[in-house]
Parts: structure tokens; sequence; C-alpha cells
């Protein structure tokens, strides 16, 4: 009997641990003028990506933000819960400038770390911090950090448990993740089409559930891999049910494995 009770409640504090220990997702989008033809298509592809979150069991919050030189950080949606945020308009993104992607992350980090502070000092409880941000293009336009500062920023909140991803086009993204301090673990080339983007949008949805649905010792032991082995933007052009079917098989056989 004494067995069985202890496994119930296991059971309960498993339950437990996905409502109550919620995590904070923010998303870092480029705003540059080369992002252009894919605006209607990063709009679109948002929105799905909330629509999906808002499905999933388990508390998290979102903040949007994007960036280009003219407005290194501009927020879209600020700290709202993921079953209430409201959908993107397309007067909402409208690509324009340069690319100051040291700038922009520095500037989340900081204002992540005041959030951090500010709900620890009010004794609201701790959030799993999970970073991803997507860029067609390089750096090019920042003015207070440098790509070394931006590296020692993030394997910083690594070491303190953050997930931060990166998705990158027209460029080596896995090289320039590794530069940035983000594990090539969580780290993946997209195409900038609309197919690309896309499936770009489709890792990113899945890792964030898949974070969603672990415990927060599996969120901390993990976070260096938010893609578990599986980057939908790299394979060969093939249907969304191939893709959803192949990416099954990988997860049964790394749980067999």
């Amino acid at each position: 009997m004494a067995e069985q009770r202890t496994g119930h409640s296991a059971g309960q504090n498993a339950g437990k641990n996905r409502s109550e220990e919620p995590m904070k997702v923010w998303l870092l989008l480029d705003r540059s003028g080369s992002m252009s033809l894919l605006r209607r298509a990063v709009v679109a592809e948002t929105n799905r990506l909330l629509d999906e979150q808002r499905k999933q069991e388990g508390g998290c919050r979102i903040t949007l933000a994007q960036f280009d030189s003219e407005a290194p950080f501009e927020l879209i949606i600020n700290d709202e819960p993921i079953a209430g945020v409201r959908r993107l308009r397309q007067e909402d993104y409208v690509p324009r400038a340069m690319t100051p992607l040291f700038d922009a992350i520095g500037s989340l980090v900081a204002r992540a770390d005041e959030r951090i502070r500010r709900r620890e000092r009010d004794g609201q409880p701790e959030e799993d911090q999970t970073l991803i941000i997507l860029t067609d293009g390089l750096e090019n336009a920042s003015r207070e950090f440098t790509g070394a500062q931006i590296a020692a920023l993030l394997d910083a909140r690594k070491e303190m448990g953050w997930a931060v991803a990166y998705l990158g086009a027209n460029q080596d993204a896995l090289a320039e993740a590794g530069r940035l301090g983000v594990d090539r673990r969580s780290a993946s080339n997209f195409r900038a089409t609309d197919d690309g983007l896309s499936r770009a949008y489709s890792s990113m949805s899945r890792g964030i559930s898949e974070r969603r649905r672990m415990s927060r010792t599996d969120r901390r032991s993990g976070s260096g891999d938010f893609f578990h082995g599986i980057r939908e933007a790299e394979e060969p052009a093939t249907t969304s049910t191939d893709r959803r079917s192949r990416g099954r098989g990988r997860r049964s056989r790394r749980r067999r494995g």
C-alpha cells in the first residue's frame, strides 16, 4: 500500500511540475530591410506559432520583439500570457534599415534580467527562460555591444539554465551561433523563402512545446539542445505530413535508445 501511495504522489507531482513551473519565451525577430520579401510570411507564421502554443498545457508568457537599425529593440507583444496573446497584424511588422543583431540581443537580455530581479523581489514564482533569435543576415549596425560581449552574456545565461536558440538564413547559422555563445545543437539554418521560414517556425514551435511539457529539471538539463536533433528547416523539401511523421519516428528512436 505504501508503494501505491508513493507512486500516486509522484504522478501528482509530475502534473504539478508542468503547471506550476512556468516558462517565459522571448522571441526576437529581425526586421531589417532584407526581410521585406518575407513580411507576410513572418506575420502568418508567427500567428501560427501563437495559435499552436495557445493549445498547449502549462503556464507560459511571451515577449515578442523586433529589431532594425532605426529601432534596435521594439516590443510587439510585452510579457503576455500565451493563452490570451493577440495575433499579429501586417502593420506590426514592416521591414526596413539594417541589422543591429548584437544590440538587439543585449537589450533583450537586459530587459529579461530586470524582469527576473523584479519577480524575485516581489516573491513571484521562478520561470524557465527560453530565448529564440531569428534573422536572415549578419550583424552590420550595432553601436553598443560587440560579438564578444554578447557571447559572454549568453554563456552566463546558459549557466543559469536558459535555453537559447538561433535560426539564421543566408549564413552558416551553426557557426554564427557558436560565435554568439549559442550551442550548435540549438542552431538551425533556414532558406529565406516562405517555405523555408515555415519550416523554421515549425522547429521553433515544436521546441517550445517540448520544453513546456518538461519538468524544470529536464528543461535545465536539456537547455543546450533546443531542437533535439531535428531541424525541419534543413530537411529536403517534402510535405508537412512527411516531416511530422519523420519527426515522430526520430523521437521514438531516441526514447528507445
